[in-house]
């Protein structure tokens, strides 16, 4: 496409063209300045270039006065950090802040949108009848609604008043939240889970990750199901080193479906039958690269009873084996044995 040049120093035609006014660059299919009030009218296929900032537009008006752009129809603000999008924006761009109406902020995976968004500095969000989420799928499979939202990207989000809500569904309420808007490595909650099975009905897990370290790090997991009751889950996972790892995978349960079965009623004592159950389990993997070409391995595979796995197989991963083996073992390997 060809773009005819136009003058920016006096009252220019509404002909398409494209410019540069104080550090601005501006291209639109029409343009019209006001040399007296010092404000441009931009209209069709708008892109303005400012400050490490590339802005789109349907229509925009430029008041170089008060340093202030408004930004009408399929607004979208793209930066190294996040991308801003909304049907109308109104920014004071020396300050880069702002007010978004009906949009959202994105910056990797995470999102965070609502009817009216205040940007109060150069990271810096106050959103009111929010919702944010980390989900990619589109429409997303989980979010948090709060009545409003304080977020700093490259910090963390503090959301008031909130749900968590799954396939839009609202289905816990929390009074106060904190979540990351980090890409690095870091603590705070994962994506929660859903699930349903005939014996322990609808399930939904919160998880939280803990990053202890660049070595280890631990995953906590409150899951609650309709039938069983709640569920306490944990894993660690460290390396000691480049060539070594290990994980660690623990959980408990006090089972009202399993007390009540005749599979364990049957061999229990009169006055235990129906009584509460704890359930447990626990899994360890371990591989440790030792000096002098030693190798030390553990493997640990252990639960409350023989109907565990069988009622929990991702989680004992043996569903199906003749035994939960366990063994440790020190091996050295050379040239001949």
């Amino acid at each position: 496409m060809a773009y005819a040049q136009v003058s920016l120093s006096g009252l220019s035609s509404p002909a398409g063209g494209s410019g540069k006014m104080a550090g601005i660059l501006i291209n639109a299919d029409s343009m019209d300045r006001d040399s007296t009030n010092e404000v441009t009218q931009l209209e069709g296929n708008v892109q303005i270039v400012y400050q490490g900032q590339h802005i789109k537009a349907d229509r925009a008006k430029v008041s170089m006065r008060s340093r202030k752009m408004e930004l009408y129809g399929h607004v979208e603000i793209v930066t190294t950090k996040s991308t801003i999008g909304g049907q109308e924006i109104k920014l004071d761009y020396e300050s880069n802040t702002g007010l978004i109406y009906n949009g959202f902020v994105q910056s990797g995976s995470v999102i965070f949108e609502g009817r009216l968004l205040e940007k109060v500095a150069e990271d810096e969000y106050f959103v009111s009848e929010a919702d944010y989420t980390a989900c990619t799928n589109c429409p997303g499979t989980w979010s948090f609604s709060g009545t409003s939202i304080r977020a700093e990207i490259g910090g963390y989000a503090y959301i008031k008043n909130s749900f968590l809500k799954v396939g839009g569904i609202p289905i816990f309420w929390f009074p106060y939240l904190v979540v990351p808007l980090k890409s690095d490595r870091q603590s705070g909650l994962l994506t929660p889970g859903l699930e349903n099975s005939n014996s322990g009905g609808a399930a939904i897990s919160l998880p939280y990750f803990w990053a202890i370290s660049r070595s280890q790090d631990a995953t906590f997991t409150v899951k609650n199901y309709s039938l069983r009751g709640l569920k306490a889950l944990g894993e660690y996972r460290y390396v000691p080193n480049e060539n070594s790892y290990g994980e660690l995978n623990v959980g408990t349960i006090q089972d009202r479906v399993f007390s009540g079965e005749s599979r364990v009623n049957t061999y229990r004592e009169t006055e235990a039958k129906g009584t509460m159950l704890n359930r447990w389990f626990m899994r360890y993997n371990h591989y440790h690269e030792l000096p002098e070409g030693y190798v030390q391995r553990t493997q640990l595979n252990m639960a409350s009873d023989l109907e565990y796995p069988k009622d929990f197989w991702l989680e004992t991963m043996n569903f199906g084996d003749s035994a939960m083996e366990n063994r440790i073992s020190v091996t050295k390997n050379t040239q001949n044995q």
